[in-house]
């Protein structure tokens, strides 16, 4: 089977668009601003602690169990659960903002925010 000239269009425009995609769905969220680690304990925002380069740990106990959280290097991951399957831990760290680590079976939820922003626009 011999290709045309034709296919060889469709096969770069398909490679074009692949690459397009992977880039605008990979692309780093810019924020100028100072991100957050954000920890909320059944859906209660209990501690937000501002990320740096400085390595930080902070032990979070509920009514649910006990967790350690790391922050360094402006990342944050739970390196520590009382949790039965420690999912959590194994979720490994994030960076960027809207990225959440939870577990589940002590109801708690690290999310990354940044600074909070003015509004932009209002539409009626």
């Amino acid at each position: 089977m011999f290709m045309k000239k034709g296919d060889y269009v469709v096969i770069l425009f398909i490679v074009l668009l692949a690459v397009s995609v992977f880039g605008i769905t990979h692309r780093k969220i810019e924020n100028n601003g100072k991100l957050y680690a954000v920890i909320k304990v059944d859906g209660k925002e209990i501690a937000r602690y501002e990320m740096g380069v400085k390595k930080e740990i902070h032990h979070i106990d509920s009514k649910y169990g006990h967790n350690e959280i790391e922050i360094y290097d402006n990342s944050v991951k739970i390196s520590e659960s009382n949790c039965r399957d420690k999912i959590c831990i194994h979720m490994g760290s994030i960076n960027r903002q809207g990225q959440s680590v939870i577990c589940l079976p002590n109801r708690l939820i690290v999310t990354i925010e940044g600074e909070e922003n003015e509004v932009d626009v209002v539409l009626h």
